[in-house]
């Protein structure tokens, strides 16, 4: 009998280990917020990975794509301020930072700027924080050249108080029984995000209805899949595809929701963020300014241009180590001029204080946004309050003549947004260059995805091939081949 309590309890103890966390959740929820229903939270970071795996599946983009637009979302301070500005007293959540808040819609924003639809509709809006985040996307979009329209409904005349200003300027809420407000819609409806009343006969209800309003390659996302599967046996009676991506909160007691998809699936097209080219990889540098090259044909012979090293050569520290090569280093940066200079170097680095632009002469280098980080940019997109400096532009064909170098065998860019003009620039003066390692910041504000990809197809058309995407989609490594 001993034996047995001693089971008895360590199985227990092995079972409540699930719960203590949930538990301790609950008492901080309830002694923290106000929430009584449509909770509010962040998700976790591997559940967003996920979620962006599932999304880029389903529409046939590139990870990087979708992960670009989840990030963009997450950024988007206006309609940050926005929430915090109207939401209730009650919302303590959303007043702190909407930013980490917006769980599953994060998808929904991604769907809404893939898919660029002409109308969607979203039945239940509870606070309108969804239909905000749909608005945002529908701006976006606009902005680009693909304008459309929000329809919003709920039964709640209080719900929606959110949706305002700005965004109430992108569709409007109809109030009273969803399923009477979805047969009012003229269509066709694109993207239909379903999230109302969860009970599974009023659901079913609500696809009947709608079904008909549809276009042929409209979105339906369902977010009582969790519970329910009319939207799967709608999925399968109308012949589309399902998938469900599971939602998991952080730092919350729910145990989360999830997104149901119904969509056709498309042929998956040629993307430009695939890699082209197979051939063994180093990854060099520390963990935060490492790099993935191509060793084949590296030596002590080698030349390579750093083009924007901060305060962290770990990169070019270890191609020297390794193969003897020699670098040159380009960097203009007060703060890395004087790191630098407080440095044991060896001889094969050679520093120089300048900026790498499309241009020579002189501009302005304006500081981060955040104070606490050291890279400076010739672009004002980001940037801080404090004052620019002007530093020294010299094209990378310039510098190259100036140094007596007829071809450079790895080209590492790290230069906050110039690396666009650079590529340009380089690729229009036929400037010999083997390997090209570059940080695309297209999460810069007034630059996007979209310039990237210009980028890469104008690499592409010269002969470079894409051989190694970094894991947050930021830095690409070309072989001319």
């Amino acid at each position: 009998m001993p034996g047995s309590w001693r089971l008895f309890l360590r199985r227990a103890d092995i079972a409540l280990r699930y719960y203590c966390d949930p538990l301790r959740r609950i008492w901080n929820w309830l002694l923290e917020t106000d929430e009584v229903m449509n909770f509010v939270y962040d998700i976790t970071p591997i559940c967003k990975q996920y979620m962006i795996s599932a999304i880029a599946d389903v529409t046939g983009k590139s990870y990087v794509e979708v992960a670009y637009y989840c990030e963009e979302l997450e950024r988007d301070n206006l309609l940050q301020e926005h929430i915090r500005k109207h939401a209730h007293d009650c919302d303590n959540d959303l007043r702190g930072n909407p930013g980490k808040r917006y769980g599953r819609r994060i998808g929904w924003y991604a769907f809404a700027r893939i898919l660029k639809p002409a109308i969607v509709v979203e039945a239940g809006i509870a606070k309108g924080l969804g239909s905000c985040v749909l608005a945002a996307a529908l701006m976006r979009n606009r902005d680009e050249g693909s304008p459309g329209r929000y329809y919003g409904t709920d039964i709640d005349p209080e719900a929606g108080y959110l949706f305002t200003g700005r965004y109430a300027e992108f569709g409007k809420i109809r109030y009273g029984d969803s399923i009477q407000s979805l047969a009012q819609l003229q269509g066709p409806v694109d993207l239909l995000v379903n999230d109302d009343d969860h009970s599974p006969d009023y659901e079913r209800k609500e696809y009947q209805c709608v079904e008909e309003k549809l276009s042929e390659d409209a979105v339906i996302l369902g977010g009582n899949a969790h519970n329910a599967d009319c939207l799967q046996q709608f999925a399968l009676r109308t012949r589309r595809q399902f998938v469900f991506v599971p939602e998991k909160p952080a730092k919350h007691w729910y145990p989360g929701a999830g997104i149901g998809v119904a969509f056709r699936r498309t042929p998956k097209q040629d993307d430009v963020f695939d890699v082209q080219e197979t051939c063994s990889t180093e990854r060099h540098g520390s963990a935060d300014a490492g790099w993935t090259l191509c060793p084949s044909g590296l030596s002590e012979n080698s030349i390579v241009y750093s083009l924007g090293v901060g305060e962290d050569i770990s990169f070019d520290l270890s191609i020297i180590a390794q193969y003897g090569a020699t670098v040159h280093a380009f960097d203009p940066t007060p703060q890395s001029i004087t790191w630098l200079r407080q440095q044991s170097l060896p001889n094969e680095f050679t520093f120089h204080e300048v900026a790498v632009s499309d241009t020579d002469g002189t501009s302005s280098f304006h500081p981060p946004e955040n104070p606490a980080h050291v890279s400076h940019s010739l672009l004002e997109t980001d940037r801080g309050e404090g004052p620019s400096v002007p530093v020294s532009t010299k094209r990378l064909s310039t510098l190259m003549q100036q140094i007596e170098h007829a071809s450079i065998d790895v080209l590492k860019m790290d230069i906050e947004g110039s690396e666009y003009a650079v590529i340009e620039d380089m690729l229009q003066s036929n400037v010999d260059v083997r390997q090209i390692l570059v940080e695309f910041h297209h999460r810069f504000k007034n630059i996007g995805i979209e310039k990237t990809k210009e980028a890469i197809m104008s690499l592409r058309r010269h002969g470079y091939r894409l051989f190694a995407v970094s894991e947050d989609g930021q830095e690409y490594s070309f072989l001319l081949t």
